[in-house]
């Protein structure tokens, strides 16, 4: 339920998400589990490269994970190709920085919202 509620949140969207994903793969009824993780996986648009960048504004993911994703943006090379939502298996466990790369600076190039902060703490955002 706390997921639930949360959801009106756009910025917290990609690691919430995540974390729906990751409590129904524990979840003890597996057909209901599966069932719900299926439909979960055709709505994952705020995990595509273009809307990642939204958890940078979202207080619940931590420092470590936002710089992690900022060097998966520097050293991972993105393509062309911009699915509309992330192509998640069923049987892994992702996080946000697995998701991120190069392709990801299209939402600030979109926004134009400067990547100046990069260079900060993400305490200090």
């Amino acid at each position: 339920m706390k997921l639930w509620f949360r959801a009106s949140g756009v910025a917290a969207a990609p690691h919430e998400d995540l974390l729906l994903l990751e409590t129904l793969r524990s979840y003890p009824d597996r057909t209901l589990a599966d069932a719900a993780s299926k439909k979960l996986r055709n709505h994952l648009w705020y995990l595509s490269k273009e809307m990642l960048p939204l958890a940078f504004f979202d207080d619940s993911v931590c420092g470590t994970t936002k710089t992690s994703i900022v060097k998966a943006m520097r050293e991972k090379q993105g393509g062309d190709h911009f699915p509309k939502k992330a192509q998640i298996p069923a049987d892994s466990q992702v996080q946000l920085r697995d998701l991120a790369s190069f392709s990801c600076c299209r939402f600030f190039e979109k926004t134009k919202i400067s990547t100046a902060f990069f260079r900060l703490d993400p305490l200090h955002w």
